[in-house]
């Protein structure tokens, strides 16, 4: 299955003072745009941060992090199985002097194709560990038979009256390569607050539901760092809820999982998309804010009897605030799904209600 980034677009993370990274970092942490040029930094020693290049995807890369350990290679996300992610992985690990065969296990931190199918067909050849957040399960099963898992997608665009999108959704979907194969079942379920430990590196695994029902993440307690997944990311919002089994609450799901990660204390973010040493508590407090403030707009949009899609028609998108009309098709669908969850939260806490016309879904104002 795919993955996206919010509608919204790329908000900027606030200017820190000052960033928990240790001294000892990469100077590259300071470039918004040279953590996407595929390749390895040795983020501290035996912590590498490794860039894996996202063919058909407007990420560009994703990052994944090998630590050296006195029992093989532990892995952070796998990347996604298409030869190009497999040739810049065995090259990287060569410039670091390890190969592909030195990896003992690999920790998923949700199921997306990016971030797991790699890692799949990694175990399928060498027998390492694969593990991977325990409600993912359903998720699993779902694309053991969907690999494009698009069908909670169709629906939530019927039912959002955005009929006139669900065929740009179709287009984009089947562009898409996906095997089922490689959404195999993992070697073992991680449950929330599980700790792995491997040849003396120890991380403890932090369920983190919201960009999908079983995204973890994953704390170093003893070098401060949190490797993050989609779940806080330094320049982008995280899409909510993209996964084939919906969640009609994943936005309140995540807006918790991220007040659960900044009670773990300020960390430094190890993030699957971009750079790396950012300050988790400041960028989890702008991308509450940014919900707060776009549940706010959606709530302004709402009165006697509106749509997902009317709705998102009348907001502004990304941070240059186009028209939802001006947007390309198939950012136009991410944005009415992004509305509707919006709007469900905003039901959830009493502000609107809703009702079904035929298909459709009506919302209205109640304060």
């Amino acid at each position: 299955m795919g993955k996206l980034v919010s509608a919204f677009d790329l908000i900027p993370p606030r200017e820190s003072k000052e960033t928990r990274m240790p001294d000892t970092v990469s100077s590259e942490r300071t470039s918004k745009m040279a953590w996407a040029r595929p390749g390895v930094e040795t983020v501290l020693p035996g912590v590498h941060r490794i860039a894996l290049p996202l063919p058909f995807d407007a990420l560009t890369a994703v990052n994944v992090y090998v630590l050296e350990t006195a029992d093989g290679l532990l892995m952070v996300d796998g990347g996604w199985a298409v030869p190009e992610g497999r040739r810049q992985l065995e090259e990287s690990l060569g410039d670091i002097g390890f190969a592909v065969a030195d990896i003992a296990e690999i920790l998923v931190t949700h199921m997306h194709r990016d971030h797991y199918t790699l890692g799949s067909v990694l175990r399928d050849e060498l027998g390492c560990v694969l593990r991977l957040g325990a409600p993912e399960s359903e998720n699993l099963a779902a694309l053991g038979t969907d690999p494009k898992g698009g069908s909670a997608q169709y629906a939530m665009l019927r039912e959002a009256g955005a009929d006139v999108l669900v065929d740009a959704w179709h287009e984009w979907l089947d562009s898409q390569p996906d095997d089922a194969s490689h959404y195999a079942t993992p070697s073992a379920w991680i449950a929330d607050g599980d700790v792995i430990d491997r040849g003396g590196v120890r991380l403890r695994a932090v369920l983190t539901p919201g960009h999908t029902r079983g995204h973890v993440v994953f704390v170093d307690e003893e070098r401060g760092l949190l490797f993050s997944g989609d779940h806080v990311l330094p320049t982008i919002t995280p899409s909510v809820g993209f996964e084939p089994v919906r969640d009609r609450l994943a936005l309140r799901a995540f807006l918790a999982s991220l007040t659960k990660v900044a009670e773990l204390g300020d960390l430094s973010l190890m993030p699957a998309h971009g750079p790396v040493g950012m300050s988790s508590g400041e960028r989890i407090a702008a991308l509450i804010a940014h919900h707060d403030e776009r549940l706010r707009a959606t709530l302004a949009q709402v009165d006697d009897g509106e749509t997902a899609f009317k709705v998102a028609s009348d907001l502004k998108w990304t941070r240059r605030e186009h028209a939802h009309s001006d947007l390309e098709p198939y950012s136009r669908a991410l944005a009415v799904m992004e509305t509707e969850y919006h709007l469900e939260l905003l039901q959830d806490r009493g502000l609107v209600s809703s009702r079904m016309v035929g298909g459709v879904r009506f919302y209205y104002r109640t304060a």
